[in-house]
């Protein structure tokens, strides 16, 4: 039965690298790979990219998927009370943590040469990276990429419908969506204090200074200081920082009592890692020229407001013929508030200053641009107002509180579906038939049925008697092989199978049996539309985690064409199945065994296994022309995918 995600597993995401030959962790990277081509199937964010995202649901699972009884137990350390006392405990629990059924979830992947990257929200499932070693075992990370592929193969699934987007339009909650709302709407609905520093003025203040902020004079007529030194510059400070409300206490940023000394301010508030303008000479206006003569000037010296790259504020004093220039700039998002009053109290006091953006601070101040609204796993912070062709300066996500009024005011952006990017290949007859012969190789091999291998060689082999002269010898080799890369088999004869269907199957195997199910059933009812009773007639069971290909066959006999309408996963997939069949056919069995594990170990034996068959120019194994065109479509089609970034 597939196992799909589930909200529990997603709490329970820690980051995980890989180096990008992670022996030991073969299967999480396999498993990584088959995601990464998975979503490479859907066309990338933006031209020019490689990111690719998708929404997906996840539903909340049963309390065992959160913590077992005895887990539980541990967790909570209730040793001494009843397993049926416990027990209670943790279904409560369990509701609290997830009260709904179902959730959603957006899953982003990167990648480049060497190097891949897979994301839920803001949580990295997995990053694959040259030059790293294996780091972190994770028992619960093969789990979690398991139940992950499962999970994005059923959205390639539903992607692939026509109602998609009609489908994601309707389920997918407006707390994943994107939309504008006019602040001042957002201020009715949910009162300023949800709207961050802005909330900190009252209306007939913010009037005011916005009347203000729209008279400001153009930068060239601002008058200049005339002379500037260190003290000067703190001095300034120390009103700016007041202000603004830095003295209170209320303002929550120190509880000790505000300073005399504007030095003192600075090192408080302000960005004070490039100490220049604390050891210069504080009195020296020929020091603090000298500032602007290095790399001072660029760095954070001037950072009055220290924080991140989109909660910073600066007051530039810059040089000029007359004098100095000083320009306040930063954050309209958190500090518009700010700015405003500084801008204001500087220049009643008598310290001319130029504020950056100031239109852009009174819309702010008085509701008149739009909030942006973004989905709950993005940052506000991330996004600027010039992404947008609308007057937006901040970002939002939408309330728990008061959703109902702010989704009806708002205006929202059109959901994003991304369809796969199908393409359609067409087969001959020989290239139909050595895909499906290709398809149950490969898949029969994952299930430990080695035995094809032997046959593969056999039919393909002029040297029979020194073929078979070695036979025993080789399978010896094979059951040793096959006892290191799948277990479960040890001690069975060199036919035995974990089964296609099983749970122990990888994921590969059961996609390639599902391609070769369909292709077999459309050419089995194209060629006899009366129906038959063979398998071939049997409706296509599909347990792997790609969906089902589409295909359509016509003409008769060696004329017989079969089309294939697939995804680019898919095409990497035939593509996997077709280079093992070519290794075997050049008795590469190193290189054909590479495909499906890293042990070096059970490498070594298929080179044993090699030196066991007649040489190839003896035996007269090569490789078809069938085999070498079908490869040469299914390579188009990958070119295509990745070419798909620079067309958008």
């Amino acid at each position: 039965m597939t196992s799909y995600l589930c909200e529990a597993d997603i709490e329970r995401i820690e980051w995980r690298s890989l180096g990008n030959h992670p022996f030991g962790h073969e299967a999480e990277w396999r498993m990584a790979r088959d995601i990464l081509r998975m979503m490479e199937s859907f066309p990338p964010k933006e031209k020019n990219s490689r990111v690719r995202s998708l929404w997906f649901c996840v539903k909340r699972g049963e309390p065992d998927d959160w913590l077992t009884l005895d887990e539980y137990r541990d967790y909570a350390e209730l040793y001494d009370e009843p397993l049926e006392m416990v027990n209670a405990r943790r279904l409560e629990e369990w509701q609290q943590c997830f009260p709904d059924e179902t959730y959603w979830h957006e899953i982003s992947s990167n990648a480049e040469d060497g190097w891949m990257i897979l994301v839920i929200d803001n949580r990295v499932v997995i990053e694959v990276a040259k030059g790293k070693e294996d780091a972190w075992d994770n028992p619960r990370l093969h789990e979690t990429l398991r139940k992950l592929r499962a999970s994005i193969g059923l959205v390639l699934e539903k992607a692939c419908r026509e109602d998609y987007e009609e489908y994601l339009s309707k389920e997918l909650p407006m707390r994943c969506r994107h939309g504008f709302i006019k602040r001042s709407d957002y201020w009715e609905i949910c009162g300023k204090d949800n709207c961050y520093d802005d909330a900190k003025m009252g209306d007939e203040e913010a009037q005011i200074l916005a009347a203000e902020l729209r008279g400001q004079q153009a930068k060239e007529n601002i008058p200049r200081i005339p002379s500037l030194c260190a003290r000067d510059y703190f001095s300034i400070l120390k009103d700016a920082y007041m202000a603004a409300g830095y003295h209170n206490d209320t303002k929550g940023l120190r509880s000790a009592a505000p300073p005399e000394d504007g030095r003192a301010w600075y090192e408080r508030f302000g960005d004070a890692r490039d100490e220049v303008i604390l050891t210069m000479d504080q009195d020296s206006p020929e020091a603090f020229s000298e500032l602007h003569s290095g790399d001072h000037f660029f760095n954070h010296t001037f950072e009055i407001l220290a924080g991140s790259s989109v909660s910073r504020v600066y007051l530039h004093p810059r040089p000029g013929e007359t004098g100095w220039l000083l320009s306040l700039s930063g954050s309209i998002t958190w500090h518009s508030a700010d700015m405003a009053r500084i801008w204001h109290h500087l220049n009643k006091t008598g310290t001319p200053v130029y504020l950056s953006d100031a239109d852009d601070v009174a819309r702010a101040l008085l509701g008149e641009d739009d909030l942006f609204i973004v989905p709950f796993n993005e940052s506000i912070w991330h996004r600027g107002k010039s992404h947008f062709e609308r007057e937006v300066i901040s970002c939002i996500h939408l309330p728990e509180e008061d959703a109902k009024e702010v989704i009806a005011q708002a205006e929202w952006m059109k959901t994003p579906a991304p369809k796969p990017l199908l393409a359609e290949v067409v087969l001959d007859n020989d290239e139909a038939s050595a895909l499906m012969r290709a398809l149950d190789v490969y898949s029969r091999i994952w299930v430990g049925q080695y035995d094809h291998i032997e046959r593969e060689l056999q039919n393909l082999t002029l040297a029979f008697g020194e073929f078979n002269l070695k036979e025993d010898a080789r399978k010896k080799a094979w059951l040793l092989m096959r006892k290191l890369v799948l277990p479960e088999l040890s001690g069975m004869p060199l036919g035995a199978s974990l089964g296609i269907w099983s749970e122990h199957t990888d994921d590969r195997g059961q996609a390639a049996y599902d391609i070769l199910q369909v292709v077999r059933h459309a050419r089995a009812w194209h060629k006899n539309p009366e129906g038959g009773t063979g398998r071939d007639f049997d409706r296509p069971w599909i347990h792997g985690s790609l969906p089902p290909i589409q295909c359509s066959c016509k003409g008769k006999g060696d004329s017989l064409l079969t089309t294939i309408v697939l995804t680019p996963a898919h095409a990497a997939l035939m593509a996997d199945a077709t280079s093992v069949m070519s290794s075997v056919a050049q008795q590469d069995l190193f290189e054909a065994m590479s495909h499906y594990t890293m042990n070096e170990e059970a490498r070594d034996i298929a080179k044993c296994i090699e030196e066991l068959l007649p040489s190839p120019k003896k035996g007269g194994g090569s490789v078809s022309p069938a085999i070498e065109s079908l490869l040469c479509k299914l390579s188009e089609i990958t070119i295509q995918s990745n070419n798909a970034r620079n067309s958008l």
